[in-house]
């Protein structure tokens, strides 16, 4: 990698804007426009553009490189200028040049129109983005889009081993999920056609430029990996800042970081059949490959070993099904255990809890598995920029262990022995956080006022509601704060006394016909339990009671048949201990949304395929007024009214189709409707005869 000249040897020379910066006064040359610009060259080279951006009107800021010399700096204007307040003017070649360190500079124009040039900089690294063919705008409008033909440099003046020149061909494309649309300032992904090392860290092709556009510290991510770091993940992500530049735009303070991937250098899955898997509720639909598993949870895959991991991926879903069936069914600890890494799943819950990161418990978290024959481990840790103060939280503030998985996880003795252990040891570490705030504070200062110069926000709430002191220094001793009291207040027990030592389960069989009702209990021997079942729209005092019978497995079941409860919808369990009706000691929700096989009968034959009691309640007026949506009155109805006249009780049967499509039945039954329903159902079905015209697709 060639390395690039030191600080002493940059002359920066002015260079036109490409591109029509509207001008904001009152100048008879408005229609030549103003801008500022530098050009960083090597020996007379031109290299690297930066120009001045309009922030407010008739003030413009030229965001400077770390690498650059603002006390011998030379800037290109245009337009017609007279007079300036700083440095030398040449009017020939249109520039100005001098110290610039110090003061804002007052350019003056022929009609005498007035602007301010201020020069900030900070001592980050620089790095530049070249789009080539694209703009910046396309890159917006088309988020997934890869652009070819991009090239990149950086040069730190604190390490010139980690300078690299624009020579590196690579691909270029937008990245983030709900911080891509909220805010102008974005996070990008770029892709070297080579390994590249960026600022230090190991080779890779890969890298992602984090915005932090939601996080007034600007900091958050990067603090949580550096203490991530002293945890014990199998991966966690190294990320370090730089100032960033596009097409000359600066586009502010930037963490460069390597990217959540399988390979050597990152996760390291060796099986040939390793995958990465996150757990996604709001984007899932934008992977190539998801699914829904048995609770209705979304799991993406993001990267796999083998070059398509679809069949990883059905893997790792059956994996993960177990999981979160052996949770919802056992009390048995071992069983768990033989399907997940229950370390790595204390870990990642410890850092999200302790951070208050809300969206790793309603959104999104990683998780990976190294070929079939593995368990499921949670992590590698991503995306802190929306947590610890990120309103006006509670330092005693609990989200992750309302996860499902955590939830349950937690309701396990052994796995908070697991995590009181973890945390015992690890409470030190989690205490430097504040310290290594304060590092970083002094570390991206400088180019955090650049930042939200360019992008503005601070003393306001953003599109995600996150609150924004007036200033970058109240940000961060607020969070310090926060952090510090964190530290004091943060106690399992606390967690502990959230998640109860009952579990009730509500389980409905595949065919409808019954709930088993369940209360998982994996501390206490109980004598008794009772669950009352209401509906949604019911009294509780009107509630069904059922009660369970002890399991070997210390749980009570019951299982309760179709037929005695009141029909489809909503329902809510409560299981209560030992004879106790003041408070329930376990609750949940269940759904029925399917009719059992032997609910629609009437004189042995089972109607279940041609009567469907939303249906007939949807098409037929006469029977909404007569029986509302009772299900018994509407197949009533449909018994004396409706298969009479020959209508639909549902899409699959259609009366006057099938006797059309089946002459042979018209032979023997004529005109008598009834006759047709009850051969469709008793044996048209079984013979392959279809009920109703298949709709086109």
């Amino acid at each position: 990698m060639n390395r690039i000249f030191g600080r002493g040897r940059f002359i920066l020379l002015l260079f036109i804007l490409l591109f029509f910066v509207p001008h904001t006064v009152q100048a008879a040359e408005a229609d030549e426009g103003i801008s500022f610009s530098v050009n960083v060259d090597r020996e007379g080279k031109e290299i690297y553009e930066v120009y001045a951006s309009l922030i407010s009107k008739n003030t413009y800021y030229l965001f400077l490189p770390s690498c650059a010399d603002p006390r011998n700096l030379t800037i290109r204007y245009t337009g017609r200028v007279t007079e300036t307040s700083i440095g030398q003017l040449d009017t020939e070649k249109k520039t100005i040049s001098g110290d610039f360190s110090g003061a804002a500079c007052t350019v003056t124009y022929k009609d005498k129109s007035r602007v301010t040039l201020i020069c900030m900089q900070s001592s980050l690294p620089a790095m530049w983005i070249t789009l080539g063919d694209a703009s910046l705008q396309d890159v917006h409008d088309h988020q997934d889009t890869i652009f070819e033909g991009t090239s990149a440099a950086l040069i730190d003046p604190g390490n010139e081993d980690h300078n690299f020149e624009e020579n590196a061909t690579a691909q270029f494309k937008g990245r983030g999920n709900s911080s891509w649309y909220y805010y102008d300032k974005r996070s990008y992904q770029i892709r070297f056609e080579e390994k590249v090392s960026v600022l230090g860290m190991p080779q890779a092709r890969k890298w992602v430029l984090l915005a932090n556009a939601s996080d007034p510290s600007l900091m958050r991510n990067k603090l949580v990996f550096e203490i991530s770091a002293q945890l014990g993940f199998a991966f966690v992500p190294k990320a370090e800042y730089a100032d960033l530049w596009i097409d000359g735009d600066y586009r502010g303070t930037y963490l460069v970081t390597e990217k959540p991937e399988v390979n050597k250098k990152r996760l390291n899955l060796t099986s040939g059949h390793g995958i990465l898997c996150e757990y996604d509720e709001v984007f899932y639909k934008d992977e190539e490959y998801y699914y829904e598993d048995i609770n209705d949870i979304h799991f993406t895959l993001k990267d796999s070993e083998a070059e398509d991991g679809k069949a990883d991926f059905e893997a790792f879903e059956e994996k993960e099904n177990a999981f979160a069936s052996a949770l919802m069914e056992s009390s048995d600890w071992s069983e768990l255990t033989k399907l997940i890494d229950p370390d790595s799943f204390a870990l990642m819950y410890l850092v999200n809890e302790y951070y208050a990161n809300n969206e790793s418990a309603t959104t999104s978290f990683f998780w990976h598995m190294d070929g079939p024959d593995d368990v499921l481990h949670a992590g590698p840790v991503w995306d802190f920029d929306t947590c610890m103060r990120n309103g006006n939280e509670s330092t005693s503030t609990y989200y992750v262990y309302q996860n499902f998985f955590y939830r349950n996880l937690i309701a396990y003795p052994e796995f908070r022995e697991i995590l009181q252990r973890y945390y015992n040891t690890l409470k030190p570490v989690f205490a430097t956080s504040a310290a290594t705030s304060d590092l970083l504070y002094a570390k991206i200062n400088a180019s955090a006022a650049m930042n939200y110069v360019r992008f503005g926000g601070l003393g306001e709430m953003d599109a995600k509601d996150t609150v924004f002191a007036a200033t970058f220094e109240e940000n961060i001793r607020d969070q310090q704060q926060w952090l510090r009291d964190r530290n004091t207040n943060f106690s399992l027990d606390q967690v502990f006394i959230r998640v109860k030592d009952y579990i009730a389960k509500a389980s409905v069989a595949s065919d409808g016909s019954s709930v088993t009702l369940r209360l998982l209990t994996l501390s206490k021997e109980l004598s008794s339990v009772t669950f009352l079942v209401y509906g949604e729209n019911e009294d509780p005092e009107t509630a069904l009671t059922f009660e369970g019978e002890r399991q070997a497995d210390r749980s009570f079941m019951v299982k309760v048949p179709y037929s005695e409860l009141n029909g489809l919808g909503n329902y809510h369990l409560a299981a209560y201990i030992n004879g106790s009706r003041n408070f329930p000691d376990a609750e949940t929700d269940f759904t029925l949304t399917r009719y059992p096989k032997g609910t629609f009968v009437s004189e042995g034959v089972d109607y279940m395929h041609v009567f469907d009691p939303q249906y007939y309640y949807d098409h037929y007026a006469d029977a909404r007024s007569e029986s509302g949506k009772d299900a018994k009155k509407l197949f009533k109805h449909f018994l004396t009214v409706g298969v009479k006249e020959g209508r639909m009780g549902s899409a699959e049967f259609d009366v006057f189709w099938y006797m059309k499509e089946n002459p042979d039945l018209y032979e023997k039954y004529g005109d008598d409707y009834a006759d047709y329903y009850v051969h469709y159902e008793t044996e048209g079905r079984e013979e392959g005869r279809l009920g109703a015209e298949e709709p086109d697709v």
